[in-house]
Protein backbone atom coordinates (compact mmCIF):
# COMPACT_ATOMS: atom_id res chain seq x y z
CA UNK A 1 0.00 0.00 0.00
CA UNK A 2 3.26 2.51 -0.07
CA UNK A 3 3.31 2.27 -3.70
CA UNK A 4 0.02 3.60 -4.23
CA UNK A 5 -0.27 6.95 -4.10
CA UNK A 6 -2.48 9.28 -2.04
CA UNK A 7 -5.46 10.81 -3.83
CA UNK A 8 -4.76 15.03 -3.10
CA UNK A 9 -6.71 16.00 0.37
CA UNK A 10 -9.43 18.21 -0.72
CA UNK A 11 -10.02 21.07 1.54
CA UNK A 12 -13.34 21.25 2.72
CA UNK A 13 -15.94 24.00 1.99
CA UNK A 14 -16.63 26.29 4.84
CA UNK A 15 -18.70 29.15 4.44
CA UNK A 16 -17.59 32.06 6.43
CA UNK A 17 -19.99 33.18 8.66
CA UNK A 18 -19.27 36.71 7.81
CA UNK A 19 -20.17 35.49 4.44
CA UNK A 20 -23.73 34.49 5.59
CA UNK A 21 -24.41 37.09 7.81
CA UNK A 22 -23.99 39.69 5.10
CA UNK A 23 -26.19 37.72 3.11
CA UNK A 24 -28.81 37.41 5.75
CA UNK A 25 -28.64 41.11 6.51
CA UNK A 26 -29.30 41.67 2.66
CA UNK A 27 -32.19 39.36 2.99
CA UNK A 28 -33.73 40.97 5.66
CA UNK A 29 -33.30 44.25 4.29
CA UNK A 30 -34.45 43.69 0.81
CA UNK A 31 -37.92 41.85 2.24
CA UNK A 32 -38.40 44.65 4.42
CA UNK A 33 -38.48 47.24 1.06
CA UNK A 34 -40.35 44.76 -0.46
CA UNK A 35 -43.28 44.73 2.36
CA UNK A 36 -42.87 48.37 2.72
CA UNK A 37 -43.47 49.49 -1.31
CA UNK A 38 -46.51 46.33 -1.22
CA UNK A 39 -48.64 48.47 1.54
CA UNK A 40 -47.45 52.05 0.25
CA UNK A 41 -50.28 54.23 -0.98
CA UNK A 42 -50.00 55.84 -4.38
CA UNK A 43 -49.20 59.57 -4.32
CA UNK A 44 -50.12 61.80 -7.31
CA UNK A 45 -48.70 65.53 -7.51
CA UNK A 46 -51.94 67.20 -8.67
CA UNK A 47 -50.21 70.80 -8.89
CA UNK A 48 -46.68 71.95 -6.76
CA UNK A 49 -44.11 70.14 -5.12
CA UNK A 50 -45.14 67.85 -2.12
CA UNK A 51 -42.83 66.55 0.62
CA UNK A 52 -42.49 63.74 2.15
CA UNK A 53 -41.52 63.38 5.94
CA UNK A 54 -40.63 59.97 8.29
CA UNK A 55 -40.51 56.83 5.70
CA UNK A 56 -40.21 57.87 2.51
CA UNK A 57 -40.66 56.14 -1.12
CA UNK A 58 -40.98 58.55 -4.53
CA UNK A 59 -44.39 58.92 -4.85
CA UNK A 60 -45.46 56.08 -2.27
CA UNK A 61 -46.89 56.58 1.03
CA UNK A 62 -45.84 53.93 3.45
CA UNK A 63 -47.02 53.37 7.16
CA UNK A 64 -45.52 56.24 9.10
CA UNK A 65 -44.74 58.22 5.84
CA UNK A 66 -46.41 61.80 5.91
CA UNK A 67 -47.30 63.96 3.43
CA UNK A 68 -46.72 67.74 3.17
CA UNK A 69 -48.14 70.25 0.80
CA UNK A 70 -46.86 73.78 1.05
CA UNK A 71 -48.65 77.03 -0.26
CA UNK A 72 -49.33 76.34 -4.14
CA UNK A 73 -49.58 72.46 -3.85
CA UNK A 74 -52.00 69.58 -3.74
CA UNK A 75 -51.75 65.38 -3.71
CA UNK A 76 -54.00 62.61 -4.29
CA UNK A 77 -53.57 59.93 -2.19
CA UNK A 78 -55.24 56.37 -3.19
CA UNK A 79 -56.78 54.39 -0.66
CA UNK A 80 -56.46 50.93 -2.04
CA UNK A 81 -60.18 49.56 -2.52
CA UNK A 82 -61.41 52.26 -0.29
CA UNK A 83 -61.00 55.77 -2.44
CA UNK A 84 -58.87 58.56 -2.70
CA UNK A 85 -57.93 61.66 -0.68
CA UNK A 86 -56.81 64.86 -1.56
CA UNK A 87 -54.72 67.10 0.58
CA UNK A 88 -55.20 70.68 -0.30
CA UNK A 89 -52.46 73.30 -0.12
CA UNK A 90 -50.66 74.05 3.71
CA UNK A 91 -51.58 70.70 4.77
CA UNK A 92 -49.83 67.81 6.57
CA UNK A 93 -51.06 63.84 6.31
CA UNK A 94 -49.41 61.37 8.31
CA UNK A 95 -50.27 57.84 7.57
CA UNK A 96 -50.89 55.18 10.51
CA UNK A 97 -50.93 51.70 11.41
CA UNK A 98 -54.06 50.00 10.70
CA UNK A 99 -55.60 46.47 11.19
CA UNK A 100 -56.21 44.35 8.05
CA UNK A 101 -58.84 45.64 5.65
CA UNK A 102 -58.67 49.42 7.58
CA UNK A 103 -57.11 52.60 6.66
CA UNK A 104 -55.90 55.38 9.73
CA UNK A 105 -54.62 58.83 8.45
CA UNK A 106 -53.66 61.65 11.15
CA UNK A 107 -54.58 65.44 9.63
CA UNK A 108 -52.13 67.20 11.35
CA UNK A 109 -53.36 70.87 9.89
CA UNK A 110 -54.93 71.79 6.82
CA UNK A 111 -57.26 70.53 4.52
CA UNK A 112 -58.41 66.85 3.07
CA UNK A 113 -61.05 66.10 1.28
CA UNK A 114 -62.36 62.36 1.39
CA UNK A 115 -64.35 59.83 -0.99
CA UNK A 116 -64.63 56.87 0.37
CA UNK A 117 -66.53 53.51 -0.63
CA UNK A 118 -65.94 51.01 1.55
CA UNK A 119 -67.56 49.64 4.45
CA UNK A 120 -68.83 51.91 7.48
CA UNK A 121 -65.45 52.39 9.66
CA UNK A 122 -63.09 50.73 8.14
CA UNK A 123 -61.61 54.55 7.00
CA UNK A 124 -60.33 56.86 10.34
CA UNK A 125 -58.93 60.29 10.42
CA UNK A 126 -57.62 61.35 13.73
CA UNK A 127 -57.20 65.00 14.68
CA UNK A 128 -55.69 66.58 17.42
CA UNK A 129 -59.38 67.40 18.70
CA UNK A 130 -60.91 64.25 17.59
CA UNK A 131 -61.17 61.18 15.12
CA UNK A 132 -63.30 61.36 11.97
CA UNK A 133 -64.80 57.64 11.63
CA UNK A 134 -66.06 57.28 7.48
CA UNK A 135 -69.49 55.76 7.64
CA UNK A 136 -69.00 55.67 3.29
CA UNK A 137 -69.37 59.11 2.44
CA UNK A 138 -67.44 62.09 0.75
CA UNK A 139 -66.29 64.95 3.06
CA UNK A 140 -64.00 67.72 3.67
CA UNK A 141 -61.83 68.17 7.10
CA UNK A 142 -60.11 71.14 7.91
CA UNK A 143 -57.60 72.16 11.49
CA UNK A 144 -55.65 75.04 11.69
CA UNK A 145 -52.44 74.98 13.57
CA UNK A 146 -54.36 76.40 16.54
CA UNK A 147 -57.05 73.63 16.38
CA UNK A 148 -59.77 75.20 14.99
CA UNK A 149 -61.41 73.79 12.01
CA UNK A 150 -64.39 71.71 10.55
CA UNK A 151 -66.26 68.91 9.08
CA UNK A 152 -68.46 69.29 5.83
CA UNK A 153 -70.27 66.33 4.68
CA UNK A 154 -71.07 66.28 0.84
CA UNK A 155 -72.04 62.41 0.68
CA UNK A 156 -73.67 59.91 3.67
CA UNK A 157 -71.88 60.51 7.12
CA UNK A 158 -69.03 60.70 9.15
CA UNK A 159 -69.16 59.92 13.17
CA UNK A 160 -66.39 62.42 14.82
CA UNK A 161 -65.64 61.64 18.85
CA UNK A 162 -64.28 63.40 21.06
CA UNK A 163 -63.80 63.08 24.93
CA UNK A 164 -65.79 60.21 24.99
CA UNK A 165 -68.85 62.16 23.25
CA UNK A 166 -70.06 60.78 19.34
CA UNK A 167 -71.41 63.04 16.77
CA UNK A 168 -73.06 61.83 13.79
CA UNK A 169 -72.70 64.70 10.62
CA UNK A 170 -75.20 63.76 7.91
CA UNK A 171 -74.79 64.80 4.09
CA UNK A 172 -74.82 68.61 3.99
CA UNK A 173 -74.47 69.44 6.74
CA UNK A 174 -71.59 70.42 9.01
CA UNK A 175 -69.81 71.15 12.06
CA UNK A 176 -67.28 73.30 13.73
CA UNK A 177 -63.99 71.92 15.06
CA UNK A 178 -62.76 73.49 18.77
CA UNK A 179 -60.24 72.63 20.91
CA UNK A 180 -62.88 71.12 22.98
CA UNK A 181 -64.49 69.16 19.90
CA UNK A 182 -67.41 69.10 17.37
Amino acid sequence: WRKVPRAPVRASFRPMPLVWAAAAVLLVVFGATQWLVRDAWRMDVIEGRVTQRGPALAGRLPVGGACVTDASSRVRVQVPGMGEVELEPGSALRRRAAGRGHARLALEHGTMHARIVAPPRLFVVETRVGVATDLGCEYTLSLDRERSGSLRVTHGRVAFSDHGREAFVPAGAWGPLSPDGV
